[in-house]
């Protein structure tokens, strides 16, 4: 029986030793060469690292950061991947929620943790001995943390144990029939929950993996002959990443025709694209993929049928061992169609919580009221959806002011709190137009659109730029001396 995510590298190391694990454009490592330098890594790390503690790995995405992270778990640690494009800023906020026991970058980006005391990673001596170690952890402990937007500004570190990734993955994997020769596409970087589903199905089929390079989603023709040429057949993607190939003609240039599965997930698929991809590709299984990033990987999903209503894209059914349920403003149960509720989620699938953030994960994590037997938790997404007459759901938006774009889960108050630090800002509000996919800034102040637009720029993430800035000599209040938001959604959205 498994107990972590070690175990099934092991496993397939044993059965499969010399497939290949992971490819880069002009790399590729197996699964025994794979076992032999994470071994050796994890030596490095055993006496410099803590059990279930995390280990900070800020480094761009390569068959050696994936090695990192295979490292960590043998050392009974978490680990988390941070995003190299991030601000000095954020950065800081994410270390010192972390507190980590251990910080491991890539040359090139000292300046951004410049403040913290950390390892060179070109500075590291493996040994160059055969080693090998077996880790001692059990199945509740966290394999790695991953940060999502909070909307008090401060980011909140997403803890997942190895019980939700063994638990998700044979199932996902069973589901779509996925085989040991599939080769599944990776799009997502590292440090974003998508990736899980490509590097651990992987590894538990003995399957393999391409680490596409992120300048690749800048320029279609090279990222259509590396699908081609390393054989993919299985693309897990971001919405935005199949957007982006069919608006840059992609599929025109060369298409990659070994692909038979496709699944998408982060937001809404507008039609006209997906109408795209399957008049170029029209013998794909597509897929669309729900769930946050608090559920691991996720909880339903939705076979599309191509000749169906696919103006009307349902989020599915969940996947076996996950109850997704819906709730009304009174926390009942909604069973009957067409009537909207809050999607709820219970089962192995949960994250262990926020790290080092225990009032917030009692509130987002409370006790199912619906099991008497055992004490199980439950996560409140704050999506509402409904049922068909089917039993099918289908995804209404969110309750809040938290969003989906490009693949990213955003509270637009993280965006209106950093316009509110620049000392000539007076308000802000920041507000989301769902039918265009634009993030709509508004502010009052003695600042020019461009100097704001070059203040995010330094402060914030790319994904969560505002796609317009709108200066106003004074934001629309209502009586209550509140923001008029629904003034500002008139004006521009």
């Amino acid at each position: 029986m498994m107990k972590t995510v070690i175990d099934i590298l092991e496993n397939t190391v044993k059965r499969v030793p010399n497939n290949i694990f992971l490819m880069e454009k002009n790399s590729q490592i197996t699964y025994s060469e794979f076992w032999r330098l994470t071994q050796k890594k994890a030596s490095f790390l055993k006496d410099r690292s803590q059990m279930y503690r995390p280990v900070a790995l800020l480094m761009d995405k390569s068959i050696e950061l994936v090695s990192w992270m295979m490292a960590c778990a043998y050392c009974g640690a978490c680990y988390c991947v941070l995003d190299t494009r991030q601000s000095e800023e954020r950065l800081s906020k994410m270390l010192e929620q972390l507190q980590p026991s251990c910080l491991i970058v890539k040359q090139g980006y000292e300046k951004l943790v410049s403040s913290f005391e950390y390892l060179l990673e070109e500075d590291i001596l493996l040994s160059t001995e055969e080693v090998e170690l077996k880790t001692h952890c059990y199945s509740n402990a966290p394999l790695y943390i991953n940060f999502t937007s909070g909307s008090t500004g401060q980011p909140k570190g997403v803890a997942v144990s190895h019980r939700s990734v063994l638990d998700f993955i044979p199932t996902f994997c069973k589901t779509f029939q996925f085989q040991e020769d599939d080769v599944f596409a990776n799009q997502a970087p590292l440090d974003f929950d998508v990736s899980v589903k490509d590097l651990y199905s992987a590894m538990y089929l003995g399957a393999s993996v391409i680490l596409i390079p992120r300048e690749f989603f800048s320029n279609p023709t090279d990222l259509m002959d590396l699908l081609v040429e390393k054989e993919a057949t299985v693309l897990v993607w971001a919405v935005s990443a199949l957007c982006f190939v069919s608006i840059m003609n992609g599929l025109s240039y060369r298409l990659p025709d070994r692909i038979h599965s496709i699944l998408f997930s982060g937001e809404v698929m507008p039609v006209k694209h997906l109408r795209k991809w399957m008049k170029f590709l029209p013998q794909v299984r597509y897929v669309n993929l729900y769930g946050p990033t608090e559920i691991t990987c996720n909880c339903t999903y939705e076979i599309i049928d191509q000749k169906g209503d696919l103006d009307h894209i349902s989020i599915g059914k969940a996947f076996d061992n996950e109850w997704v349920f819906l709730l009304d403003e009174n926390d009942q149960l909604v069973k009957e169609p067409n009537r909207i509720g809050e999607i709820c989620v219970s089962g192995d699938c949960l994250a262990l919580g926020y790290w080092n953030l225990p009032e917030k994960t009692a509130t987002s994590f409370p006790l199912n009221p619906f099991v008497k037997e055992v004490e199980i938790r439950m996560y409140r997404t704050g999506d509402q959806a409904y049922y068909d007459e089917t039993g099918k759901l289908f995804f209404q938006g969110r309750k809040d002011f938290q969003i989906k774009h490009l693949g990213h889960r955003i509270e637009l108050g993280e965006i209106e709190i950093v316009m509110q630090e620049h000392l000539a800002c007076e308000r802000a509000c920041v507000l989301y137009d769902a039918k265009r996919s634009k993030i709509e800034a508004h502010f009052e102040g003695t600042l020019t659109k461009e100097e704001m637009a070059d203040f995010l720029k330094k402060k914030l993430p790319s994904y969560m730029i505002p796609n317009h800035i709108h200066f106003w000599p004074h934001l629309p209040m209502t009586k209550n001396g509140k923001i008029d938001r629904q003034a500002l959604k008139g004006d521009f959205v």
